[in-house]
């Protein structure tokens, strides 16, 4: 996979990243009280930070409730709309 991404992807996932911070689940919130400042193991813990890949030729990205670059660990928080995604999820 390229290491460049397009601008247009880049973006787009931006505003999508901005949109789920702006309406994050009471579970989210709870969480990123616990991780945030470098509180959990004095690690960087990232908010709804996209994660490009390449999937069937296409460059596409992935953006997880939390995401941890130093040990690249990223985490999804069950809630109320994992619910009507679960097998997506």
């Amino acid at each position: 996979m390229s290491l460049t991404k397009s601008r247009e992807l880049v973006l787009v996932a931006k505003e999508v990243c901005r949109e789920l911070r702006r309406h994050s689940t009471k579970a989210e919130d709870l969480l990123r009280e616990q991780l945030r400042n470098r509180r959990f193991m004095h690690m960087k813990w990232r908010r709804q930070h996209p994660l490009f890949h390449e999937l069937l030729g296409r460059e596409a990205f992935y953006i997880p409730d939390f995401y941890c670059h130093e040990v690249k660990l990223a985490v999804e928080v069950d809630g109320g709309i994992h619910k009507k995604r679960n097998q997506y999820d």
